[in-house]
């Protein structure tokens, strides 16, 4: 199924959902839908892979249609939040379409023409749901236009920590010294701010699965015993392993773990013979050699 048409379908389902007539098993089956459209929606290049989509009936009466990306705002709004990776994308897709000349929007790109009454009705629905979502998220129009810009040159971070809570001394290290090395670090308490009021199961999936270069996970007994690191970011490093070859996952060992799911063959670095700083600086050296333009001192 394409893309534009599982947003369709689980956004229908989203509204059944919310009327609670959808027993156990079919929300479970409803969740695990929105978990496997959520990724799809932005490429392995940061682009929001989300086409319009003609509709077309060649017989008697004949008819076309079509679905314009920009306006399923209002289904993908409340996945992951307005600072979502899709959802600024598809903000910054709707406002750019709006006309200045006619005052209005004229729908597809492809359709060209004045503006259309059905195109600006709807699109102006969208843009109110769009600053509500701003306004109650607590952020400025310049900030979320910043934001808007960065999604647009598909910026992300170079690299996301996952960690127990039992870890986090070791974890704060690292995030330093890759900060101190002029890198983008995901870590949690970094961004209270945009996690606040977020479904986190949505939005964490969204900067591990799409939005990180590189993930570093701090493995320990208590990683695996963690509901977060353990069960949430784990899943979505695995996810994102299977479907990559080249590296990803960079795995720093507090103690002899087994860990599901991971591959021996994998390379890692120990505790035992790592300090966290050093640690640290071998994924600086790693990220910074894949990244272009001038590379920071470590």
């Amino acid at each position: 199924m394409a893309n534009t048409d599982a947003v369709l379908a689980v956004s229908a389902l989203d509204r059944i959902f919310g009327t609670g007539e959808l027993d156990g098993f079919d929300q479970s089956r409803h969740l695990a839908c929105k978990a496997q459209i959520i990724p799809r929606l932005v490429d392995g290049t940061g682009a929001l892979d989300l086409p319009d989509k003609p509709i077309s009936n060649e017989l008697q009466p004949r008819w076309h249609s079509v679905t314009w990306a920009a306006l399923l705002y209002g289904c993908t709004r409340r996945w992951g939040g307005v600072q979502s990776s899709h959802n600024l994308q598809i903000a910054a897709r709707l406002i750019r379409a709006f006309n200045h000349a006619e005052m209005g929007w004229r729908g597809p790109i492809s359709s060209g023409g004045r503006a259309r009454s059905w195109a600006s009705s709807l699109a102006l629905f969208n843009i109110y749901l769009l600053a509500r979502d701003i306004w109650t998220s607590g952020l400025r129009v310049e900030e979320y236009k910043e934001l808007m810009a960065s999604a647009e040159h598909h910026k992300r971070f170079d690299v996301v920590i996952s960690f127990s809570g039992a870890d986090r001394a070791v974890a704060q290290e690292i995030r330093d010294r890759l900060v101190a090395a002029g890198l983008r670090v995901f870590f949690d308490s970094d961004y209270r701010h945009d996690l606040l009021g977020e479904d986190l199961a949505i939005l964490l999936q969204d900067i591990y699965f799409q939005r990180s270069r590189f993930a570093v996970a701090i493995l320990s007994k208590s990683f695996l015993e963690s509901d977060w690191a353990g069960n949430w970011e784990w899943k979505a490093v695995l996810a994102r392993m299977n479907r990559q070859r080249e590296g990803y996952l960079l795995p720093y060992f507090l103690e002899e773990v087994k860990v599901p799911g991971l591959n021996p063959t994998i390379g890692y670095v120990s505790a035992a013979t790592t300090s966290p700083t050093q640690f640290a600086d071998i994924v600086a050296r790693k990220v910074l050699g894949r990244r272009p333009g001038p590379q920071p001192k470590i």
